[in-house]
């Protein structure tokens, strides 16, 4: 009878124990708050400035549904206006602004040396807020940042953006706003719409077709390079003249043709290089023949 009751009272304390364990692992059903890194979205950002030692701080500003890259002045006292800003880029780096913090701590000074954040190699300054990246966790791979006195450890999604070239962070449309072409001169070719929209092609080619000189213009008014870089200094090989209906116009100066198109904006002072399959579409009115 002893030995029965001994056995009840141990399945009994061994069921409390339980039941205490399945409370602590499911009584709190409260959802985890997690923590973002600033209080700012990604749309209230609208001014970023990327500071790197040894290099030049790079600025970006919003302007209405885009982004301009702000450029050093050539000369002292010289005005450099604004060039359109790589979008894919600088979103990703508004949206840091919103990313989950994972983990918080509060080192002294002394101890953000073991975080890389003694000193740091970026820091990237969203309006008003700088974030300062530093090195990531071996193990889960997680990349340390600093704001304010606070260290937190994010998803390393952003440090290769902020580590890019002055020129990654400009757009590579030659024409971001895609605005009516009304005159294209290639070194070969001019044409020109008329009045009743058509197109005219000086000289015009035996094979003459409108519908291919539309798909040329398109090219060019969509045309997106591999990559933007400073001016070329080289001798130019040929230029290209581009005016709108709105009464703009673009220059460029074709720098090479092989084994790349390099184009020089003569307006924004940058290089574009573009495949040489592209090139042979933005010059070449065969290419947009139909074949039959």
């Amino acid at each position: 009878m002893n030995k029965r009751w001994l056995l009840n009272g141990a399945l009994a304390l061994l069921l409390i124990a339980l039941s205490v364990i399945a409370l602590n692992e499911t009584g709190d059903q409260t959802p985890k708050v997690i923590l973002k890194l600033t209080p700012l979205s990604a749309t209230q950002v609208t001014h970023i400035t990327i500071v790197r030692p040894t290099f030049t701080d790079v600025n970006v500003q919003r302007k209405g549904e885009r982004w301009e890259v702000i450029r050093t002045p050539i000369a002292p006292g010289q005005a450099s206006a604004p060039v359109p800003g790589n979008a894919f880029r600088i979103d990703s780096l508004a949206r840091l602004a919103q990313a989950d913090s994972i983990l918080q701590l509060h080192p002294n000074s002394a101890g953000l040396t073991q975080y890389g954040l003694a000193p740091s190699p970026v820091t990237v300054r969203l309006n008003n807020i700088d974030i300062a990246f530093g090195g990531t966790d071996p193990i889960k791979g997680l990349r340390y940042v600093l704001v304010g006195d606070t260290v937190h450890a994010v998803a390393d999604d952003q440090f290769s953006q902020a580590m890019a070239g002055f020129h990654e962070f400009v757009g590579t449309e030659l024409m971001p706003d895609q605005p009516m072409i009304q005159t294209l001169k290639l070194p070969n070719l001019t044409v020109t719409r008329t009045t009743s929209g058509a197109w005219k092609a000086e000289p015009q080619p035996v094979d003459y077709s409108a519908d291919a000189v539309t798909r040329l213009v398109d090219e060019w008014r969509y045309a997106r390079a591999l990559s933007v870089g400073p001016r070329d200094a080289g001798p130019p090989q040929g230029q290209v003249t581009i005016d709108f209906k709105d009464g703009g116009r673009m220059n460029f100066d074709i720098a090479t043709f092989t084994p790349q198109l390099l184009l020089v904006s003569n307006t924004l002072g940058l290089t574009y290089t573009f495949t040489a399959d592209v090139g042979e579409r933005l010059f070449d009115l065969s290419k947009h023949r139909l074949s039959e």
